[in-house]
């Protein structure tokens, strides 16, 4: 059975073609991938293969090939070559060597499903988790979380209480990763909202009081077992498309 994409996520239109003032992210179901499994694994480079075969679990393994593998065939299609080099920065946040166009890129995944975002011109991230009732507690929003975020998660019925928190968390990762900083930023040193219903948005920075009129955040549907994020550096028209194979 086909993963149930929410409605958001569509075909790829024909031909695919991302402009300046644009944004694609991108929804990939690893049960969806796994008959192309060693076909995505063949497009890995030397260290992601060798990576891949250190999974103990072949789910893990599996969900790892998959990631990657769609990250790369997406790079080609939108470079035009499947001839580029993948690096880090020393706070791990990916890039592509030079020389090729602008492209920006962040990618995500989570027990069954992937998240991709690509942009021309601005800073993008991107965060899915899947819903763990266990690590979604008030003691670890109280550690990790702004104070009016930990503040504002108790208030949530207890019903809708570790959506809430996944909400916050994936949009705040969204956030950390586009900025390509890592945890030197501090999870506390800035605030998102999270209830339920209410819009994605980036409250306030420590220090830069300019930053919410910056910075777009998306809310993704991924399914109700799930929450995702996106966090972009400006605006842009957002499209949403489901993997299916190889995008045109």
């Amino acid at each position: 059975m086909a993963w149930p994409f929410p409605a958001i996520w569509k075909s790829t239109p024909p031909p695919l073609i991302l402009r300046d003032d644009e944004v694609h992210l991108w929804l990939a179901a690893v049960p969806d991938c796994r008959s192309d499994v060693e076909k995505l694994r063949e497009v890995l480079d030397a260290g992601e293969r060798e990576r891949a075969a250190r999974f103990h679990f072949e789910r893990d393994r599996e969900r790892y090939i998959v990631a990657r593998g769609v990250l790369r065939l997406l790079l080609g299609s939108y470079l035009g070559t499947s001839q580029f080099a993948l690096t880090t920065n020393k706070f791990g946040k990916p890039f592509l060597q030079p020389p090729h166009d602008p492209l920006h890129f962040n990618v995500s995944h989570s027990r069954d499903l992937a998240l991709f975002g690509f942009t021309r011109v601005s800073e993008i991230g991107t965060d899915v988790e899947s819903i763990r009732p266990d690590f979604a507690t008030q003691e670890i929003a109280n550690r990790f979380f702004a104070p009016d975020e930990a503040a504002i998660l108790m208030q949530v019925a207890e019903s809708e209480r570790a959506g809430a928190f996944f909400n916050c968390w994936t949009r705040k990762e969204a956030y950390i990763k586009a900025r390509g900083i890592g945890l030197s930023l501090g999870l506390s040193k800035f605030a998102v909202t999270l209830k339920p219903g209410e819009p994605a948005t980036l409250v306030r920075v420590d220090n830069d009081a300019g930053a919410p009129g910056r910075w777009t955040m998306l809310s993704l549907d991924v399914g109700a077992e799930y929450r995702a994020a996106a966090a972009l550096e400006g605006a842009g028209r957002v499209s949403c498309f489901r993997w299916g194979g190889n995008p045109s």
